[in-house]
């Protein structure tokens, strides 16, 4: 899943001021949740994805504790899929998930913390969550799929 609610110019300035990065994200969720609550999943989507951006950004940071950042991370990650899937966009959502965890396994990896049970717990949400949301793709019925197969007409 490429980037895309955070324009770049935006994405290097978050990335090189951490604190606004996390207030940002903060921010975006709040505004979110409001409009998450009202039923306005679209107009919920650019805050939801800029929190997204600016948790991946916080992963990299070193002034920002790891803890925090895979926390960040998971929240802003299941909020977005969510979104996406209660808006019928289940690939993307799926892509969300998965992307969260290809950068969460990478970060363990590279910082050789197996042993934070944070991060591992993180991770383990994750995966959690992608089997849920497997389960629910199954079950929802064909009226409710984003593409209906229309009636051919001769």
């Amino acid at each position: 899943m490429s980037s895309h609610f955070l324009c770049n110019y935006h994405r290097a300035w978050l990335a090189a001021h951490p604190q606004a990065a996390i207030a940002h994200l903060q921010q975006c969720i709040h505004s979110a949740s409001v409009l998450r609550q009202a039923g306005a999943w679209g107009r919920a989507l650019p805050h939801l994805g800029s929190a997204f951006e600016a948790a991946t950004l916080l992963l990299d940071c070193a002034e920002i504790d790891l803890q925090l950042a895979a926390t960040e991370l998971t929240s802003s990650a299941l909020l977005l899929a969510d979104n996406y899937y209660r808006m019928s966009r289940f690939h993307q959502g799926r892509e969300v998930v998965n992307q969260s965890i290809t950068l969460l396994v990478a970060v363990q990896q590279r910082d050789d913390v197996f042993s934070s049970a944070r991060l591992s717990g993180c991770i383990n949400l994750l995966h959690k969550k992608l089997t849920d949301f497997f389960s629910l793709e199954r079950r929802q019925p064909a009226d409710q799929w984003m593409f209906k197969l229309s009636p051919v007409v001769h």
